[in-house]
């Protein structure tokens, strides 16, 4: 009677593991294909670019330093508002889970216009101090100028993922993931040549690529 209860236990036990370890590959493998989606909108950035010259992409570079900086800070601040809700959804506490969404929605807010305000009003000081050609820090300013109006949006399309994620909705973020990828390399490729009637900006099509998307994607996640 106790090898049948023990077999039965040890079932039921493989039976949670399976179920356990089938939740998490649920939520991390589409995590991981949205960040490696986002690391390709550098890169199809940077292939473009190089085809306008040495200093484009050098102008290009120099103004997307504020940006790694920024994702890393918002990153840790999703991070910090997944454990947050998780717990709150774990407990069944709906009230608690919805005031931190808003508390660090504020937050995330925040930061996003301290970033802007920074970085678009000294623009031009901070391509400065990385170059002295006057083409690298002319192209370099209007890049960062254009760009930094997405800190905002980028930070509240990182809130929403997060939110997302935690409601076990962690395929809605990377289907749009997809979706903003092709539709990046589209916009890029019309922009930044000019291709298929669309203006040719060189440099600055890549920030009117990514200002559009960024957007899109704040747009998108909020209906959801």
């Amino acid at each position: 009677m106790s090898s049948r209860n023990d077999r039965a236990s040890l079932h039921s036990r493989s039976l949670v593991k399976g179920d356990s370890l089938q939740n998490v590959m649920r939520i991390s493998i589409p995590v991981a294909l949205q960040s490696m989606l986002q690391s390709s909108f550098s890169m199809v950035d940077q292939i473009m670019v190089g085809q306008l010259g040495e200093k484009s992409v050098a102008a290009v570079e120099i103004a997307g330093k504020p940006g790694f900086i920024y994702a890393f800070v918002i990153g840790a601040i999703s991070t910090i508002t997944g454990i947050m809700i998780s717990q709150y959804i774990g407990n069944h506490n709906r009230v608690a889970e919805e005031r931190s969404i808003c508390i660090n929605f504020l937050v995330m807010i925040l930061t996003g216009v301290l970033f802007f305000s920074v970085f678009n009003l000294f623009r031009n000081q901070f391509t400065g101090l990385f170059s002295t050609d006057v083409q690298v820090i002319t192209k370099g300013s209007r890049y960062l100028g254009i760009i930094s109006w997405t800190f905002i949006p980028l930070g509240i399309c990182n809130i929403l993922g997060t939110a997302l994620r935690c409601r076990d909705k962690s395929t809605w973020p990377l289907y749009i993931g997809i979706f903003s990828a092709l539709l990046n390399t589209v916009l890029n490729y019309c922009l930044i040549f000019g291709n298929f009637g669309a203006p040719e900006l060189g440099v600055a099509g890549v920030d009117e690529s990514i200002s559009l998307l960024t957007l899109g994607r704040m747009d998108i996640r909020s209906t959801v």
